[in-house]
């Protein structure tokens, strides 16, 4: 019942949204590359157009500049069913109170009768506009059609120049953590130590405490770390997808999905996808000193300075 996810972005950013999307699970979501910059409401048009989306379904809009770690569930269709609305708002109960989000204003219902835009004086209560929507495809379309059709409109604006009548939308709350890294600041802030690119992939923390540290590591088809060791930690690896040629203090090994190997402390060593696929790891890290300062490189292909 559900289609697969669609992806729109610009020419700019065609190779690093093809990379990323090669990580997540079936059905491959769809991509469209525009080749010039446009606004969400025009973008979440072509999309429908496109890919022929029935007029009835409900699209889960979501712009690209959240960190959304819990992601609200919509995965029960009995909800979706019940919904006598062709559009709700998605709010939050963010702590950060600033000029820089929008704000809905609700009724005891808990529906949006009135909404500010980045107000100089944020209010004290009340939900932020996350920016994210649902709404009904056919719906979406109608609000299109009796607007201006600017080449820049958001969906934000969209919808409230748009809507006939008096605002009187549903909101459906997002659950924190939420974060807006429509910024560079922003999204330093919310994103270090959980993702980063590496030559030979990516990786981030899924989970840390007191000396232990848990990654998943994505090895690109082709590629493999450095050859290299740690002083302060030892590491487990588990396969979770694909095949992978270890090197451990010197002997070679084949790991396979649901294989663990082992690294001790100081224990020269490296990872490598010898197939046409990714490799995903999980990493169990353990000891005093658990960041990247702690790596001693012997060999890298990548012309990265060695130990």
């Amino acid at each position: 019942p559900y289609l697969p996810p669609i992806v729109v972005g610009h020419l700019t950013h065609a190779h690093e949204l093809r990379q990323q999307l090669r990580l997540l699970p079936s059905p491959s979501p769809r991509l469209i590359i525009e080749h010039e910059v446009r606004g969400t409401a025009p973008a979440a048009v072509r999309a429908i157009a496109q890919w022929e989306i029935e007029p009835h379904r409900w699209l889960w809009i979501l712009p690209a500049d959240h960190w959304i770690p819990r992601p609200l569930e919509l995965q029960n269709l009995d909800i979706l069913g019940s919904m006598d609305k062709p559009l709700y708002f998605i709010g939050t109960d963010s702590p950060r109170r600033t000029s820089d989000y929008g704000y809905f204003h609700l009724d005891d219902r808990d529906h949006v009768w009135r909404f500010e835009e980045k107000p100089e004086t944020p209010p004290a209560t009340g939900p932020v506009n996350t920016g994210m929507f649902l709404v009904r495809a056919g719906y979406l379309l109608d609000l299109w059609h009796s607007s201006d059709r600017r080449h820049g409109l958001s969906l934000d604006h969209l919808f409230i120049e748009a809507l006939p009548g008096p605002m009187d939308v549903p909101l459906l709350w997002q659950p924190r953590p939420w974060a807006d890294v429509g910024t560079w600041d922003e999204l330093t802030r919310v994103t270090s130590h959980q993702y980063m690119r590496a030559p030979w992939g990516c990786h981030w923390v899924t989970a840390k405490g007191d000396r232990w540290k848990v990654k998943t590591l994505i090895l690109e088809p082709g590629q493999r770390t450095s050859l290299q060791s740690h002083r302060h930690r030892s590491e487990d690896w588990l396969i979770r997808r694909g095949r992978a040629e270890v090197e451990i203090g010197g002997r070679a090994r084949s790991l396979r999905r649901g294989d663990h190997a082992r690294v001790n402390q100081g224990e020269v060593h490296r990872i490598a996808n010898p197939t046409d696929g990714l490799l995903v790891i999980e990493e169990l890290q353990q000891g005093e000193v658990l960041d990247e300062g702690d790596i001693r490189r012997h060999e890298d292909d990548y012309g990265r300075t060695l130990a």
